[in-house]
This record gives structure tokens, sequence and C-alpha cells, in this order.
């Protein structure tokens, strides 16, 4: 997949509190980045697969309204371990789009059953140091989801080819620590 490579960043700026504009762009950076981390990693592991989202579900919105008093407005990439559902655990890559400039995160991402069945194995790990990156555990409530991300990472829209490949490699890099603490989880009947 070709990713487009001429942005107008004005453009986008301007639109970015509409979304609709952005979407568009997002969809292809989403899949474009998807796709290569995808392929990078079937290299090594079986059954890596990806999901895109443009935008929280609205129940979600509502959970994290009634929470925090705003939902913020991101969408995201998630890569899934064989064996494992996608929700439960995944690399995930969150794009905040609701405020300039665009930024984006990276992380080990782990519902409440799977986190308790690993917290020691999770928190031993220093992601800093793996993955190159400044790192932070957090705890979203609305989603129940217990997080490992990269500081905030301004997207570069003049380039974004380089943006990718930056995403790309975290996604890789967070990928390669969790595999061994995914093992180690139990599947549960669905």
């Amino acid at each position: 997949m070709t990713l487009v490579q001429e942005v107008n960043v004005e453009q986008i700026r301007s639109h970015v509190e509409s979304i609709k504009e952005f979407q568009t762009f997002a969809k292809e950076l989403f899949v474009s980045v998807g796709e290569e981390a995808k392929r990078r990693l079937s290299l090594w592991y079986e059954g890596v697969g990806y999901k895109y989202q443009l935008a929280r579900l609205p129940e979600v919105s509502a959970k994290f309204e009634k929470e925090y008093g705003v939902a913020p407005i991101i969408g995201w990439v998630a890569m899934s371990f064989a064996g494992h559902d996608q929700p439960q655990v995944h690399i995930g890559t969150l794009l905040n789009y609701g405020t300039w400039p665009i930024t984006y995160t990276v992380g080990f991402h782990l519902l409440e059953d799977e986190y308790q069945q690993v917290t020691t194995e999770v928190h031993r790990v220093d992601w800093d140091e793996l993955v190159g990156l400044q790192t932070t555990y957090q705890y979203s409530k609305p989603n129940g989801e217990h997080m490992f991300n990269s500081q905030d990472i301004e997207l570069d829209l003049q380039s974004l080819t380089e943006s990718k490949e930056k995403m790309v490699e975290q996604i890789v890099k967070y990928y390669e620590q969790g595999v061994p603490i995914v093992e180690k989880l139990k599947t549960r009947d669905r």
C-alpha cells in the first residue's frame, strides 16, 4: 500500500476539531502502519493481525464522559497476539487527533483479567530501555485497560513516511517484549 505523501498541514489543522477531513488521512495512516507492522512481525511470529478504529464506540465515550467529563478524540491501531482476543491483550498505537499538535503513543495494553495473571512479569520489564522511549504506566478506568505507553510523540505531518516508520519500529519493539508475557496468559473459553 502506498501512503499518500502530500498533506496540507494547515487544512488538517483547521479541521481537526470537526474530524471529518482528518479521518481519511488517519485511515490511510492506520492501515499502512498495520500492514507494515504485520509484515515485519509475521517473519518471526505466527498469527499476527491488526485492527484499526477511527473513533471510540459511543458506549465507551459515555463512560469517559462520566468518569472524566470528556472523552478524548482518538483513533488506534491494535496488533494482536496469536491465540488471544485482540481487545484483551495487544500492542496499541493511540493517535490523539482532538488537539494540536497531533500526537500518538505506542504501548502494551492488557484488560483486567489478563493483567492480573501477569502483573509481576509486566512490571518487571524495563520498558524504557527495551523500547528506547520514556514510558509510563496508565490505567484507563472506562476501558478497564492497563497500559504501558510511550510518552506522547508528535506526529510529523511533513514526513509521513518517517512518522509511519517510527510507529512501526515502536510496535515491533513492544511486540517482541510482549510475546513472553503473553505466552504466560491462560486463554479463556469465549
